[in-house]
């Protein structure tokens, strides 16, 4: 969602990149940093246990496996990175459709979308590799296509009031109970936070996602129009963020690993990785601004 905005903002008043310049960028600006940071990591990381229990097995296979961003690699929170290629594929068709619909019409095609969705889980594959390529591949990409578009909706209205009307927020409320419902027919009612639901990305999660997205980027807006809070840097500090939310992913991913052996508060965690990801990541945007790297600058902040 937040991309769909980011572009959204980008295209105002600028000529389209052509297609070919806009995938090699995207796709060079997704792949450097992560498997740069992936090589050091897995280097660190055996390296030391090398060091403190003397086994050298690798597990080449679950290495590779991170490296194709898969969900059972060694290192699982790099999956959403091949999210934002999948998606980057379609993403000027996405944005071609989105600005040309009228904002009934792009609720409605976005509510029959969730509704195709629950249908394509019902889809049951024999052949090994086609199941592979649907689960992985093709879910995946229909359900963060609909959060880019919904983002590049919000970008182009600046208002999630102006998305969806009254009647059409009532069908996603109904078509959510509908869901809800159904889950508790069939005694699932207690995956409702369940991983399951996330991986892929079933309708029930996409519709949290748009609904609760949608809604916080409203009230973003009505707080940043305090001019109190935009004299104390707020905009600026939330621009930095947005601006380098790779690098600060990819620091949030040892941290985790270590808050975790060292605290198990759920809330305590949470700021701990928050606060040392951008504490470890600010120092390395200051290295790297004060370097010389020259055009590789690029790949190691953002």
């Amino acid at each position: 969602m937040c991309s769909g905005l980011a572009l959204s903002y980008s295209m105002e008043g600028h000529k389209q990149e052509s297609y070919s310049r806009f995938i090699c960028r995207r796709s060079l600006r997704l792949i450097v940093p992560v498997w740069f940071f992936l090589t050091v990591y897995f280097l660190f990381y055996f390296l030391l246990r090398l060091i403190v229990t003397h086994h050298s097995d690798i597990p080449w296979n679950s290495l590779l496996r991170s490296y194709l961003f898969l969900n059972d690699g060694f290192v699982r929170y790099v999956w959403i990175i091949r999210v934002f290629l999948l998606v980057m594929i379609v993403t000027p068709l996405i944005f071609k459709v989105t600005i040309t619909l009228k904002k009934g019409l792009f609720c409605l095609c976005v509510l029959v979308i969730l509704l195709f969705v629950d249908l394509l889980e019902t889809i049951h594959l024999h052949d090994s590799f086609a199941l592979f390529l649907f689960n992985e591949y093709l879910l995946y990409l229909i359900g963060y296509s609909i959060l880019l578009a919904f983002g590049i909706r919000l970008g182009m209205s600046n208002n999630v009031g102006k998305v969806c009307n009254n009647r059409l927020c009532t069908f996603f409320v109904l078509y959510l109970i509908v869901v809800l419902f159904v889950f508790s027919m069939k005694g699932t009612s207690s995956q409702f936070l369940s991983h399951d639901l996330k991986y892929p990305p079933h309708s029930l999660f996409l519709l949290y996602g748009i609904t609760g997205g949608g809604f916080l980027w409203f009230w973003v807006n009505k707080i940043l129009e305090n001019s109190r809070i935009r004299e104390a840097g707020v905009i600026r500090f939330l621009a930095w963020i947005g601006q380098n939310t790779i690098w600060l992913y990819l620091w949030h991913i040892p941290i985790k690993e270590c808050v975790n052996h060292l605290c198990d508060n759920w809330l305590l965690r949470y700021v701990l990785i928050i606060f040392f990801s951008l504490i470890v990541y600010g120092i390395q945007y200051k290295l790297v601004l004060h370097s010389k790297i020259g055009f590789f600058v690029r790949y190691f902040k953002g």
